[in-house]
């Protein structure tokens, strides 16, 4: 079962900033502001990959969404702009900076993001596109718990902290769930990402559903809601099984 798309933060964020340009400072201020900083000040969603410059933040309310809601980090200045995929300018003029973890690994993810979720212009970096892709596949070092299930496959969650207690209890009527430790990487046979859940599938499932790796393709993006992108391991075929002619058929 692909895991939904988790928007509710995103939009709660987008509201919040949505209430004018994002203007910057004039110079540097006594506490250590800088000239560039966006109004409203930063938020760094890390294991999202997103950050997010607001226009405004009225009463602290941006601060503490940013802090309490979405547990990102605050901070005055504005987002770091390296190794971004691209950028999304809100019709608030709040912008979102992605970093091609979670939220949208792949450029065309973050563009559709942008457009749904922001209501947005996307502007994508230049060269980005093909690094994003192979970056996307998270390591051992990115999870943050797992899934592990009796048909041969499991769960690496790796996104919006935030979703870890739902994929849990999800997780708990099925599967064996492991804080921070990764799925095993023995007899991995591909891994099918979407929306932070790296599903790995083992030789062990394809026997028990008799399936090909190239079977596994079409069961994980074969819909759904969000993208959903399939990794075959290293040395996996995922070519679909030719017909060997027999020369049996009917002959004019």
């Amino acid at each position: 079962m692909k895991p939904t798309l988790v928007v509710v933060t995103t939009l709660a964020l987008a509201a919040i900033a949505a209430t004018g340009c994002s203007k910057k400072g004039g110079g540097a201020s006594a506490d250590g502001t800088a000239a560039n900083a966006p109004k409203g000040g930063s938020c760094l969603e890390d294991k999202v990959g997103v950050c997010t410059e607001y226009a405004e933040n009225p009463m602290g309310i941006a601060e503490s969404a940013c802090t309490s809601l979405v547990k990102g980090t605050y901070s005055k200045n504005a987002c770091s702009h390296d190794n971004t995929l691209g950028s999304c300018l809100s019709k608030g003029d709040t912008i979102y900076y992605y970093f091609g973890n979670s939220e949208g690994p792949w450029v065309e993810d973050a563009t559709q993001d942008c457009k749904t979720i922001h209501d947005g212009t996307f502007t994508a970096t230049a060269g980005a596109a093909e690094t994003a892709k192979q970056k996307a596949l998270p390591g051992a070092d990115r999870i943050q718990a797992s899934c592990a299930h009796d048909d041969g496959s499991c769960e690496d969650e790796y996104g919006d902290p935030i979703k870890l207690g739902l994929s849990k209890s999800f997780c708990e009527g099925s599967g064996t769930w492991a804080d921070g430790k990764a799925c095993p990487t023995d007899n991995l046979v591909a891994t099918c990402l979407s929306s932070g859940t790296a599903r790995r599938y083992y030789a062990t499932y394809l026997k028990k559903n008799s399936m090909s790796a190239a079977d596994l393709g079409g069961l994980c993006t074969g819909g759904g809601i969000g993208y959903s992108h399939f990794y075959p391991a290293p040395g996996v075929s995922v070519a679909p099984a030719t017909k060997v002619a027999t020369g049996k058929g009917k002959h004019k």
